[in-house]
This record gives C-alpha cells, sequence and structure tokens, in this order.
C-alpha cells in the first residue's frame, strides 16, 4: 500500500503535462467562441438599430408603384439638335419591360 508520501504515490493535486494544454486550448477556444458571439450580437444589434431609425423614412409602397423622375427640361432646335437642359437633375428616362405594359 502506498502512502501520499511514498515515490510511487500518484498526486491528485497536480495534473499531468498533457492535460494543462487541453485546458488551455479548451479555454482559448471558450474566448474565442464567446468574442465571435459577441461580435454577431453586435451586427445584429446595428442592423436592428439602422432598420429601426430608416424605417419612418421610407416611402409608402404605392409611392414606389407610381414613380415618376423629375426629367430636365429639354430645348431643341428645329432640326432636332439639343440647344439646351434646364433642370436640378439631369437624367434620361429609360423605359423597363414592367412600365412598357
Amino acid at each position: 500500500m502506498s502512502t501520499e508520501n511514498s515515490p510511487g504515490a500518484v498526486n491528485k493535486r497536480t495534473s499531468p503535462a498533457g492535460s494543462r494544454w487541453l485546458v488551455w486550448v479548451l479555454k482559448g477556444l471558450a474566448w474565442m467562441g464567446g468574442t465571435l458571439l459577441a461580435i454577431a450580437l453586435s451586427v445584429a444589434m446595428a442592423g436592428l438599430m439602422a432598420l429601426a431609425i430608416a424605417y419612418p423614412n421610407l416611402p409608402d409602397v404605392s409611392e414606389l408603384s407610381n414613380y415618376r423622375p423629375k426629367l430636365p427640361l429639354r430645348v431643341y432646335t428645329a432640326e432636332g439638335n439639343l440647344i439646351s437642359e434646364f433642370g436640378e437633375e439631369r437624367r434620361n428616362l429609360t423605359p423597363s419591360a414592367r412600365s412598357r405594359r
């Protein structure tokens, strides 16, 4: 029978060197997992905050279906040459397949 102080006794308070590395690896993985979870939650909260701020300023869907862009007034010569454009925005209307119906 071996006693606690005998040379062949196993000290229950200290662990083998291999299990210490495992503990450090598991702690590192836990920290990385916690950090990634915190980052994901932060991104989700930032997205929800942006949506909460932008939602009241979004137009009604019916306004989007009757969209009429501001087109400049274009003045042409009798031959069809462009003389000038008047307006705040310089746009060219390009009808889509949906608006041609």
